[in-house]
């Protein structure tokens, strides 16, 4: 088994051949960036069985339990302290309070060239140990900023799409009238029409270009709209809910704590306190 292990002030660098299921849950203060390289990742947490396949990533939060079932080739791990972040994210305006990020499968171009660049580099170039530490320091610098200005989380408003705008046109037209109109009921007929795209051909297009699919990306952009209602207006959860786009409370209170482990309701209370 080949491992790389590098650690920093702000945190570790692991990259590992073929690792071992884990058989025990794990949990600890520190974030994790979980990014599928070259094969299938199989993860599992007490809200989630997470199928990541190559160039998807996840994110667990400090504290949060976690197992790995199973990871095809190799596992790329990037582990951040919590201090780090958030102090960068306070530093930044992005946020006062300890952020916790969406515990779903996510896609990103950005991050994902971040990753094989930063993998490229470690395994191709000989560095010393002082060379690595200073050339992961400023990488892991670089990885806070993405992850504050391109994940999915607590601390966001807006999820931006610009990265698809050069890359994928439908699929960018598609995500500006999602964004426009995310109160609407949408139906994949509907946004296969936006797309200029069979639907069949749509949601395969879209969920290999942004990990998740249409429906699911909508759902997770009206819940980071939901977010800044939750902070600053004095609408009760339900109003929310529909101001959100949500058909009912029921699935707004359900999505919010499968998506961060707590409820519209408790985000409210501990951001305000």
């Amino acid at each position: 088994m080949n491992t790389k292990i590098i650690k920093a002030k702000q945190g570790l660098f692991l990259l590992k051949q073929n690792p071992p299921q884990e058989s025990n849950w794990r949990s600890d203060n520190l974030y994790k960036f979980i990014y599928a390289l070259d094969g299938q990742l199989d993860y599992q947490t007490p809200r989630h069985q997470l199928k990541l396949n190559q160039h998807q990533f996840m994110l667990i939060n400090p504290h949060d339990e976690h197992k790995q079932w199973q990871i095809e080739k190799r596992k790329f791990l990037i582990e951040l302290h919590s201090d780090s972040l958030n102090q960068a994210a306070s530093s930044l305006g992005v946020a006062s309070y300890d952020i916790h990020f969406s515990s779903s499968v996510q896609q990103n171009q950005l991050l994902s060239r971040w990753a094989l660049f930063l993998t490229d580099y470690l395994s191709i170039e000989e560095l010393d140990e002082q060379e690595s530490l200073l050339f992961l320091e400023h990488s892991f610098s670089q990885l806070i900023l993405l992850l504050l200005k391109q994940t999915v989380g607590t601390h966001q408003i807006d999820i931006p799409i610009s990265v698809y705008k050069h890359e994928d046109q439908r699929i960018y037209l598609l995500l500006d009238a999602l964004k426009q109109d995310y109160r609407h009921p949408w139906t994949l007929d509907e946004m296969a029409k936006v797309a200029q795209q069979d639907k069949f051909q749509l949601s395969h297009a879209f969920t290999s270009r942004i990990g998740i699919s249409p429906y699911a990306w909508l759902q997770q952009y009206r819940l980071v709209r939901s977010q800044q209602l939750l902070r600053y207006s004095q609408e009760t959860i339900l109003s929310i809910a529909y101001l959100a786009g949500f058909s009912s409370l029921s699935v707004y209170n359900r999505l919010f704590k499968r998506t961060y482990g707590f409820t519209p309701s408790a985000f409210r209370k501990w951001i305000r306190r």
